[in-house]
Order: C-alpha cells, then sequence, then structure tokens
C-alpha cells in the first residue's frame, strides 16, 4: 500500500513526505526528482524542474512527468510525492489513484504565497501578477485535488510533528481498512 501527497507548490509534499516516510521506515519517492534523473540521463544535463520546463517547454516536461508516474505503478510501500501539476493530467491521476491512496495536502493562499516568496517565481507563473495568479490557480486546481484525493490535510493547521502524526494515523487506517 501507498500513500501519493498531491497539492500545490510548496505545501510540503517533499518535507513532509521524506519525514513521513522515514517515521514509517518506507521508501520515499518525489516525482520532480525522479523527473530530474530522467532528465540527465537522456541529455546529460544536470537541472531542475523549473528549469526543464523554461528550457524544453510544458509539454515535453509533462510528458516525462507521466512517465515517471507510470514507472511507479508496480512499486509498492512507499511514500510518493508528487509535482503540483501532475494531477491536472487525467490520466495521472487514474494511474495516482491505482498507485495508492491519495492525500491532497491543502494550504491556505496567505502561507502559500509566503513561502512562494522565498523561490524563483515557478515557470507557469513568469510574467503574471503573483496575487491573482495564485487566486486563479486556487480556483483551478482545488478542486481537481479535492475530487481525486482519499484524504486531504489541511497543512495550515499544526506543527509538523502534528501532521506527521496525522498522515501515520492515515496511513494506519489505510492499512487496516483499505
Amino acid at each position: 500500500m501507498n500513500l501519493v501527497l498531491v497539492g500545490f507548490k510548496r505545501c510540503g509534499k517533499s518535507t513532509i513526505g521524506r519525514l513521513l516516510a522515514e517515521h514509517l521506515g518506507l521508501p520515499f519517492f518525489d516525482t520532480d526528482a525522479l523527473i530530474e534523473k530522467r532528465y540527465e540521463e537522456r541529455t546529460g544535463k544536470k537541472t531542475i524542474v523549473r528549469d526543464i520546463a523554461i528550457q524544453e517547454g510544458e509539454e515535453y516536461f509533462r510528458s516525462i512527468e507521466k512517465e515517471v508516474i507510470h514507472s511507479l505503478c508496480e512499486i509498492q510501500g512507499v511514500i510518493i510525492a508528487t509535482g503540483g501539476g501532475a494531477v491536472l493530467d487525467k490520466r495521472n491521476r487514474e494511474r495516482l489513484s491505482e498507485i495508492g491512496k491519495i492525500i491532497y495536502l491543502k494550504i491556505g493562499k496567505e502561507i502559500l504565497l509566503k513561502r512562494l516568496s522565498s523561490d524563483p517565481i515557478p515557470s507557469y507563473l513568469l510574467g503574471q501578477e503573483i496575487n491573482q495568479a495564485i487566486d486563479r490557480l486556487l480556483i483551478e486546481r482545488s478542486p481537481i485535488y479535492e475530487d481525486c484525493a482519499d484524504f486531504t490535510l489541511d497543512v495550515d493547521e499544526g506543527t509538523l510533528e502534528s501532521l506527521l502524526e496525522k498522515l501515520s494515523i492515515c496511513m494506519e487506517k489505510v492499512k487496516n481498512y483499505g
């Protein structure tokens, strides 16, 4: 049984996923890291997902993302963190649902803006006014995250430790009740 973490960029999928996997003694996979690795294997260039999307285009980036998600279908007993846009593709949502139980890490606008301000602007927000772009993304993506999720966890509330505890309980429920 796997747990798949979805949500907006900077909601904590990688951080929480890595810590949860460590806490439960399970392997951790980050689809963004797997995309970067696959891109490097193909091109010989080491770079980050943001730059892959900018340099190669969104369509190329999403095609690698689909391959990576498909490659995780046969793995069991892991925690997986996806990229923020992975669930935009219907086939990705179906595959992620086949892979495991999907947990939506829900984040509020204020905290999201604060976290995004510490990073370079995501490629899909370049050239846009950040407040309006985040409003638009919340309207567009939140229903998709909610619709595909088996569970939702509000990451605005509580400490990292309390979030990990809630996810551990969720993992136990899934193990016990499917």
